[in-house]
């Protein structure tokens, strides 16, 4: 069974959560950074934040900001910035229907612990959402409030203003929250059940749409499809590391301790870590700075920048190194790059 801590939620929904900070005066950077959360050390189109992490930051946000319904103040700032893609596929789709693989791809992004399941009945068509066991309160919540409200705002916008849940349900029992549910979602609201579901009328579902297109749809799948692919595939610890050092040059100067609470690991976890590649933290440093050195010396920072940047102690120990990576002094390299694009 998984546990709590083995579950990770996309760096990608930390945006739509500093905004909703801003709509009630609340300064959601100091809650993430308080719970160990640094947005400016994390890749948003890729990185990921442990789920107990992100549980403590949305608890907090929501008594800062005493609203009952979080979720749906953030589903009106989530965007697909950094999965254009999938808007892409949402305003091609020719029904409803094809919209909620949508609903599948988000679950995706989040891990494992989140399941979505598709019923229909005569009349209505459900989508039924579960989560593992030990899946955070605040991390479940959200998903299904802030899912819930962008599935309406979407069927809205696909189906038109005639557009109407048959119901909703949520598993939790916070009664505080239903007034609210019931002026966003306009339609029967239940709290207390077994699982979280959003319900359509299933005559809306099959139903095309006025605004389509096939040729579009079709790119737009291969392109999210594509993404996910590429974002469900698990980085090494190695490789990791190496994507934050790139970032963040800066962190070098601060010895593995440092870097490693950015992973949200100790140092020695990810010495051990690293070991079982056959790597270690200076060597990973070493291929980092290799990589910006040759690549900063075709550009215009000076050499001393350049030292600097890869927090080298002084120019004459980045001398040293490179002249072992590339058997030649960085000026002489820089001079070769001259004269080679003057060729």
């Amino acid at each position: 069974m998984a546990t709590t801590s083995a579950f990770t939620v996309p760096a990608l929904l930390l945006p739509a959560l500093l905004k909703t900070g801003l709509d009630f005066d609340v300064d959601a950077v100091a809650i993430l950074k308080k719970h160990g959360v640094d947005v400016q050390t994390l890749a948003m189109d890729s990185g990921r934040v442990p789920a107990e992490r992100f549980h403590a930051v949305m608890e907090e946000l929501a008594q800062a900001t005493e609203n009952p319904a979080l979720g749906l103040s953030y589903a009106h700032h989530f965007s697909y910035d950094y999965i254009p893609e999938m808007a892409s596929y949402l305003i091609s789709v020719n029904t409803l229907a094809e919209a909620m693989k949508a609903y599948i791809w988000m679950a995706e992004l989040f891990g494992t612990f989140v399941h979505v399941y598709f019923e229909s009945d005569d009349t209505l068509y459900t989508v039924r959402i579960g989560f593992a066991v030990g899946t955070p309160y605040w991390v479940s919540r959200l998903f299904a409030e802030c899912s819930f409200a962008m599935v309406t705002r979407i069927s809205t916008q696909k189906a038109g203003p005639d557009f109407k849940l048959a119901k909703v349900c949520f598993s939790h029992n916070d009664q505080a929250a239903v007034p609210v549910y019931k002026n966003a979602f306009r339609c029967p609201v239940a709290i207390n059940q077994d699982f979280d579901s959003i319900s359509i009328p299933l005559t809306l579902m099959h139903s095309p749409v006025e605004q389509h297109s096939p040729a579009l749809k079709a790119l737009s799948q291969f392109q999210v499809e594509q993404r996910m692919s590429a974002l469900s595939g698990d980085k090494t610890i190695a490789e990791t590391l190496h994507s934050l050092l790139t970032q963040h040059p800066y962190l070098m100067a601060q010895g593995i301790d440092e870097c490693a609470s950015r992973l949200y690991l100790t140092g020695r976890t990810l010495q051990r870590k690293l070991k079982t590649l056959d790597t270690t933290y200076r060597q990973v440093c070493e291929s980092v700075r290799r990589e910006l050195a040759t690549s900063l010396l075709a550009g215009k920072s000076s050499i001393d920048q350049i030292s600097d940047l890869l927090c080298f102690s002084d120019r004459r120990s980045f001398t040293r190194a490179f002249q072992t990576w590339e058997g030649m002094t960085p000026s002489a390299y820089r001079k070769h790059l001259r004269d080679q694009s003057a060729g």
